[in-house]
């Protein structure tokens, strides 16, 4: 079997079946049984991929081991076999890495959500953005932002729990059409302010992209995020 490609996108079929599969790892009546202290983690790609971006643009280095646990939840997959497990945990890295990918362009193109009523469609950005705060609550380091990072992160808070939703009320039809471009402008900025501060807020004896006590990776070493990219393809490009 030839290795997966870490570097190369999902194809659409592809973000089909990891939408599909996030939502299908649920257990059987677990979906019906409603438990306020059950996670059931991230539910659709939309989720995932604002948590990824969050992942991605953190102030500190989030190593998959720590956020692939955030996406299951309290709800693991059970595999059949070690080539399934391998070929989902794969697909999440492949799409973590092409939201990396945009974002080192400078660019970056949110997969929101969608909904047809009365033959009019309309862009749902909740459940992208409740997945971009879960991302940023990995990470204590964002307690750190200045005022100005703050009111970034509120635009993207704002259609969140955390705010009672309250991005979504009394919005008149032309302020709604503003706001996808409004999550993805603020977003982008939060990636460049915490870019340009990362080596601010490294402990004593962490190189960037490194650990303490190790060496810093080299240029063609495997970056220490577990990406499966060379270092010169991930952190060091960050």
């Amino acid at each position: 079997m030839p290795k997966p490609d870490p570097l190369r996108p999902l194809t659409e079929k592809e973000l089909d079946e990891l939408d599909n599969f996030l939502l299908d790892r649920i257990p059987e009546g677990v979906a019906e049984e409603y438990d306020e202290n059950l996670d059931e983690g991230i539910l659709d790609i939309s989720e995932l991929d604002g948590f990824l971006t969050a992942v991605v643009s953190s102030p500190n280095l989030i190593q998959p081991s720590r956020w692939i646990p955030v996406v299951w939840g309290d709800c693991d997959p059970v595999w059949d076999t070690l080539e399934e497990a391998q070929k989902w945990i794969t697909m999440l890295i492949r799409h973590m890495n092409s939201i990396n990918k945009e974002l080192n362009a400078n660019s970056l193109e949110p997969i929101f959500g969608g909904r047809e009523v009365d033959g009019e469609n309309f862009t749902i950005v909740d459940e992208w953005c409740e997945g971009y705060m879960r991302g940023v609550f990995l990470d204590d380091g964002w307690r750190l932002m200045d005022d100005e990072a703050a009111e970034h992160l509120a635009i993207i808070m704002a259609f969140t729990q955390h705010t009672d939703w309250i991005g979504d009320k009394d919005l008149s039809d032309a302020a709604r059409e503003k706001v996808p471009q409004a999550i993805a402008s603020a977003a982008l900025w939060l990636d460049r302010y915490w870019r340009g501060r990362r080596s601010e807020f490294l402990p004593p004896g962490m190189a960037a992209g490194g650990f303490p006590g190790h060496r810093t990776a080299g240029a063609n070493d495997p970056c220490p995020c577990g990406s499966g990219l060379k270092y010169k393809k991930c952190c060091r490009g960050n």
